[in-house]
């Protein structure tokens, strides 16, 4: 049963993290804090572009965060579990997603050569709130 319990903290730990990743990523390119590195995200047209986004990260770093409740890396420091897991997703987005789903290039490298920075850092937001939020509700 502990099992079930740390991975739904994981669950809930992610879709946190999902949350509040996205919506600084979201900032940063509404801000044009991207596009002064060269990196040009989609920008935000809409309000329903920016739910659509969120959802869409809410959904996809709970998925993520289930390895939180792994016993994978339990003995170190909790922002040791954050790199190391927050890296994961941009590993997949980097060499996966932008190549094959959304023909961006390896790296992304069509959105701009900064973009692997951008995405590395957005996923380790994510990484350091969902690991901070499954160690405070106790997983």
């Amino acid at each position: 049963m502990e099992f079930f319990r740390k991975l739904s903290i994981g669950f809930a730990a992610g879709a946190v993290g999902g949350l509040i990743a996205e919506a600084l990523l979201l900032l940063a390119v509404y801000y044009g804090i991207t596009a002064k590195i060269g990196v040009n995200l989609p920008g935000i047209d809409s309000y329903s572009y920016v739910w659509a986004q969120l959802e869409h990260e809410i959904f996809w770093g709970a998925i993520w965060g289930l390895l939180f409740g792994l016993p994978i890396m339990t003995d170190g420091a909790w922002w040791k579990r954050a790199l190391f897991i927050g890296a994961l997703p941009a590993l997949v987005m980097l060499f996966y997603v932008f190549p094959y789903v959304s023909s961006q290039g390896l790296f992304g490298k069509d959105y701009g050569t900064w973009t692997f920075v951008v995405i590395f850092i957005a996923c380790w937001i994510w990484g350091a709130v969902a690991a901070g939020w499954y160690n405070k509700i106790g997983g």
